[in-house]
């Protein structure tokens, strides 16, 4: 197959992808919505859900065009090219698109799932997943479109010797910033929006009124249903996009490098520089044919179900990239790696493309690995949750000590399943080794998306059924996908901490090589200095998020009480409830039921979604633009090294928090849950409204901007950094050294026999890179 084919070959994935968005996109909206009442609260739901994203899109259209200015203003003409002002604006665009799809057809999944969920469980599992399908492959086709169709334009205006193929990957990286930019703005806003409903419905509503966050008499209902599509459609499919171009585009550029060593292959020396890209189509076609596994029957698991639809769609996937990678790739050559010693004095480093697989398969596993272990610290039932759950009962101070020490304590296992995931893809392909294993386990994000975003829809759908008062059964069916929901959300959320690590690293070794940096020597006091300002940007980070969060849920808390004080026809309905405390409706007194059926629909929603919109718009700009200022002042003002030591400072740091704060808002919210069915602590059963269950709500409540808002944030702002400092790169590079000529020393070498440290030969002597056919 020649290049010009296998390069065409790669959008039309992201075509297929787009088209099967489509279809699922259609057969979604031709379902039942159900009656009027149900169409009424899904339809205040979808308004409040776009007038989101059009007030956050406009604020961002205007950071977008300034920023595509600077950028093609400021771009190297020697290495990189106005364009990449355009490649920035596209990134956005498709970021922003991907989340318009997702909450599009998420809003009108949710109302759905709720009517189908009056007969068949089944059914009901069918229109959440379809739903979340269509953020899934709206992301990764989008993806894959936008790069490989980027790729072509630019090979075909620049060229495609090696110099020119680096001009078009620096291009590329604009594409990177763009995706990067919009997903940290889309999350973080989105998370501002959605805690501080989440917020004002849980405390005001559970814990002082005593009803439930989704009952219609609850103000801030219809904005916390909002907050799920928000936070959890747009934000997660806006991050997972986000994570997906990086790895693609951080592996682009260390591939690059092989083929200015003169690499050997069957397509003009871009095979390591593509491998990436196909492998990403690859996995649009993988994700589409799980999706079709995904089902089960009446009264099925449908953990199982969705678990069949991953499991067999990334079984596919090793299989495939088996083959390709060993297609693609030659099977052994050698590589003079400017950044680390050379294994032979002369010929380099050695690599294989069966190394290069299994880089891909560590890749994989880790994210599988660390997922599982994000589910054991935060899924019911586990010991950590229960101890949170047993130390509820002696009031909230000891249910959030609990929980911060699980959080604390979750972090051991995953930072060593990265870190052994990081040598031993180093082992077998060096840096491009671990950024083609963060592209191996980003592969399917397709479907891992689907069942992601499948999670808020099925949540959404109960809460419809809850403000439609729709039969108890009803209610336990959309439970019991939600409570899989939170599972797979749990997954998903780990599986994105593994991969921004991956990711990140990735982009770190592409930003070493971009400029030309051998080493970074932490005993220099601006390199030292530096790592410190990285290390503490993810706290300053968290704390922006924090406090935007309880700001707006101030807001928020005072408004629901506005509302049940002053509302005549309200306050006396909350009477009422109170009076028949546990019964059914349809047991309460005639005179109860009236004063009931006169409440509905005279809470003020709109106002409760207004404060979240304005909250999340207004707040969510400082800390997005901390991502974007900071490296670039960092950069010009110390330098590149510097630089390098800040990026190491803010991904350790970050890593670290993001898996903290994930998992302990995780396992605050689930303990809650638990009460909610019942538990036993010390031989007596407490349910909900009991004061146990009301320490754990406002456990939950502290966790919900941890989990939601500040921690998977933090995923995008350690690759957003270093995404920055990969587009500043060649204007960091030492502009005399390049027009002298003068190339760095080469790294010190192993002497073959010895394995001691030896100086590499001078740049005339050493041998040029030998293939082995």
């Amino acid at each position: 197959m020649s290049i010009q084919t296998l390069l065409y070959l790669v959008p039309l994935c992201g075509v297929a992808g787009l088209l099967f968005t489509l279809w699922k996109s259609s057969w979604v909206a031709a379902q039942d919505p159900g009656d009027a009442k149900m169409r009424k609260i899904a339809g205040h739901i979808a308004e409040g859900a776009m007038a989101f994203l059009k007030a956050e899109y406009k604020i961002l259209a205007v950071f977008v065009a300034c920023v595509a200015v600077l950028l093609a203003i400021t771009s190297p003409a020697e290495t990189s090219s106005p364009m990449v002002g355009l490649s920035f604006v596209v990134g956005a665009l498709c970021s922003g698109l991907a989340g318009f799809i997702g909450m599009q057809v998420a809003t009108k999944a949710n109302v759905r799932t709720a009517n189908a969920a009056r007969n068949s469980l089944s059914k009901a599992l069918e229109i959440a997943f379809a739903g979340g399908s269509v953020m899934g492959m709206g992301v990764v086709g989008l993806g894959v479109l936008g790069l490989g169709s980027l790729f072509i334009l630019l090979r075909n205006q620049f060229g495609t010797d090696a110099s020119d193929i680096n001009r078009v990957i620096t291009v590329i990286t604009g594409f990177s910033f763009g995706a990067s930019s919009i997903a940290l703005f889309a999350r973080v806003g989105g998370g501002i929006y959605t805690k501080a409903a989440d917020v004002g419905a849980d405390l005001v509503g559970k814990v002082e009124a005593g009803i439930p966050e989704d009952h219609p008499l609850n103000p801030a209902t219809i904005a916390d249903n909002v907050g799920d599509n928000v936070g959890d459609v747009a934000g997660m499919g806006a991050d997972l996009f986000e994570s997906y171009v990086g790895s693609i585009v951080g592996t682009m550029v260390l591939g690059a490098a092989f083929m200015a060593s003169g690499f050997v292959d069957e397509f003009n020396g871009l095979s390591a520089v593509i491998l990436p890209l196909v492998l990403a189509g690859t996995g649009i076609l993988m994700s589409i044919l799980g999706t079709f596994f995904v089902k089960t029957r009446e009264g099925g698991d449908p953990q199982k179900a969705l678990n069949m639809g991953e499991f067999l769609s990334s079984g596919l996937m090793i299989v495939a990239s088996y083959f390709i990678i060993n297609w693609m790739l030659p099977a052994e050559w050698w590589f003079q790696d400017p950044l680390y010693a050379w294994k032979d004095p002369k010929l380099g480093n050695h690599y294989t493309a069966m190394g290069i697989f299994y880089a891909t398969i560590i890749g994989l596993i880790a994210g599988v690995l660390v997922g599982l272990v994000t589910e054991y610290y935060t899924g019911t039932g586990k010991k950590p949750v229960l101890s949170i759950v047993r130390q509820s009962s002696t009031g909230a101070a000891t249910n959030i000590i609990a929980g911060l020490g699980v959080g604390m304590m979750s972090t051991a296992i995953p930072i060593l399943l990265i870190a052994a995931s990081i040598v031993g893809a180093f082992h077998f392909g060096g840096l491009y080794g671990i950024a083609i294993a963060a592209v191996g386990m980003l592969a399917n994000t397709g479907i891992q998306l689907a069942v992601d975003a499948y999670g808020p829809i099925s949540d959404n759908a109960g809460g419809i059924a809850e403000m439609s008062e729709l039969p108890k059964e009803v209610r336990q069916r959309t439970d019991k996908l939600d409570a899989v929901g939170n599972t797979t959300a749990a997954i998903g959320k780990g599986f994105a901490i593994a991969s921004a690590a991956l990711t990140a690293l990735a982009l770190f070794g592409a930003y070493m090589s971009s400029a030309g940096i051998a080493s970074i020597d932490i005993s220099q006091a601006k390199v030292i200095a530096c790592l410190f300002i990285g290390a503490m940007l993810p706290f300053v980070f968290s704390a922006m998020a924090m406090g935007a969060v309880g700001r707006a849920a101030m807001s928020m808390i005072e408004e629901v009480r506005r509302q049940f004080n002053s509302i005549p026809a309200l306050k006396a309905a909350l009477d009422a409830m109170r009076r028949n405390g546990d019964k059914e409706l349809n047991d309460w007194s005639a005179e109860d039921q009236a004063i009931f059926h006169k409440a509905d629909g005279v809470a003020e929603y709109g106002k409760c979604v207004e404060i979240s919109t304005k909250a999340a718009i207004r707040e969510m700009v400082l800390p997005g633009l901390l991502a974007v200022v900071v490296p670039v002042v960092v950069g010009f003002r110390f330098g590149p090294e510097p630089l390098g030591g800040m990026l190491a400072g803010v991904t350790v740091s970050g890593v670290l928090m993001a898996i903290f704060q994930s998992n302990a808002g995780g396992a605050w919210d689930n303990a809650k849950k638990m009460f909610e069915e019942g538990v036993d602590i010390n031989g007596k059963t407490y349910y909900k409204k009991s004061d146990p269950h009301k320490a754990a709500v406002v456990g939950d409540t502290v966790g919900d901007p941890f989990k939601d808002t500040s921690g998977p944030s933090l995923n995008i702002l350690l690759k957003l950094i270093s995404v920055v400092a990969l587009v500043m790169a060649p204007a960091l590079v030492d502009k005399d050294k390049v027009k002298s000529g003068v190339s760095p020393e080469p790294p010190a070498v192993e002497d073959s026999v010895s394995k001691q440290p030896v100086e590499g030969a001078p740049a005339a002597e050493q041998a040029a890179p030998v293939r082995i056919p």
